[in-house]
């Protein structure tokens, strides 16, 4: 009995000695493992910095910012408008009911007008003619603060826009610059020169384009 209580003994002596390096064998790979968590868990906490522009574009895509918002990004060169729905929203608030909202908008009109083509083109030349006949002076007071590219593109948006009624064409001009006057009471003796500038080049530009 004694010998056999001897065996049992020894015998528990050497599992404890295998168990102490399996334990000591095993050690370092839960290290590693615990390391490369902590590591994941410190890399996804730091902030990521991308681009901010593609962040912009990104976010108009997922239409996630204000027409405001957009429209001061046209007007920075963040982004280059076309006819999408952001852009027609920021042309749009040219008929808005408060000032502030149109002089921005015309604001965004001017950045679109230079950079303008095909589509957007066809839709811009309507907002203009549109917004100088329901705010004749305010659009004339905008006017007279744009440079000569500017002035030059309103007046031939103005002109399509006639050019593409036909021949009728020289009746509703008519019609729409007797009716600017009517309603442009409040427009001073310059305001007026200048508003009769603008309709004799549009004129021209209309015939310049039929030609």
């Amino acid at each position: 009995m004694a010998s056999l209580l001897k065996g049992s003994s020894l015998g528990c002596h050497i599992m404890k000695g295998l168990s102490f390096i399996l334990v000591l064998f095993l050690a370092p790979s839960c290290s590693d493992t615990q390391s490369k968590a902590l590591a994941n868990q410190t890399k996804a906490a730091q902030p990521i910095y991308g681009d901010t522009v593609s962040k912009l574009k990104a976010a108009s895509s997922r239409k996630t910012i204000s027409a405001r918002e957009y429209g001061e990004a046209i007007i920075s060169g963040m982004i280059t408008p076309t006819d999408n729905e952001q852009t027609l929203a920021c042309l749009d608030s040219l008929q808005s009911k408060n000032t502030e909202s149109r002089n921005f908008a015309f604001q965004v009109y001017k950045a679109v007008v230079k950079k303008s083509d095909g589509a957007l083109t066809e839709v811009i030349c309507g907002y203009i003619k549109d917004y100088l006949y329901f705010y004749p002076k305010e659009f004339l007071n905008n006017y007279q603060k744009s440079d000569n590219e500017e002035q030059l593109l309103t007046q031939e948006n103005i002109a399509f826009e006639f050019y593409a009624l036909g021949k009728e064409y020289q009746k509703e001009l008519n019609n729409y610059f007797a009716k600017i006057q009517s309603t442009c009471q409040k427009c001073t003796a310059t305001e007026n020169l200048f508003l009769e500038d603008i309709r004799t080049k549009v004129e021209t530009k209309i015939h310049q384009i039929s030609e």
